[in-house]
């Protein structure tokens, strides 16, 4: 019988904590500003990347035709 009551007691405060959780602002999502730098951080690395890749691989290709 006890165990019975722990379980619902432990279910019981879960909720409450999750429920608690939810409502605190700061925990809601990313901000504009977040998203943007995120965003620019992106493009300037895909930027760096997209050449080098290309160039990889078309050497690649030549070094299998030769």
């Amino acid at each position: 019988m006890m165990s019975y009551f722990n379980v619902l007691a432990s279910i019981y405060l879960s909720k409450t904590l999750i429920r608690h959780r939810k409502d605190n602002k700061s925990d809601q999502g990313f901000t504009l500003l977040e998203l943007l730098i995120s965003g620019i951080i992106v493009g300037i690395l895909s930027t760096l990347a997209i050449p080098a890749f290309l160039t990889n691989s078309a050497i690649a290709k030549l070094q299998t035709i030769m």
